[in-house]
């Protein structure tokens, strides 16, 4: 399930963000099932922007 997850997330994002994304989660630093949970992964203009759910607040990963 984890790696369909890292697999869903990979597919999103530019390749330098991939590799952040799977060491955090291989560090234990952020589960990988709480990213999908919390964040909606969008692309807009060529960015990746992760909208918090809850709070409805936009984080850049740049």
């Amino acid at each position: 399930m984890q790696t369909t997850a890292i697999g869903t997330v990979a597919n999103s994002l530019p390749k330098n963000k991939v590799i952040l994304l799977t060491l955090l989660s291989s560090k234990r630093y952020i589960l990988i099932a709480e990213l999908c949970n919390i964040f909606v992964i969008r692309r807009w203009q060529n960015k990746v922007f992760f909208k918090k759910m809850k709070k409805k607040t936009q984080i850049s990963m740049l």
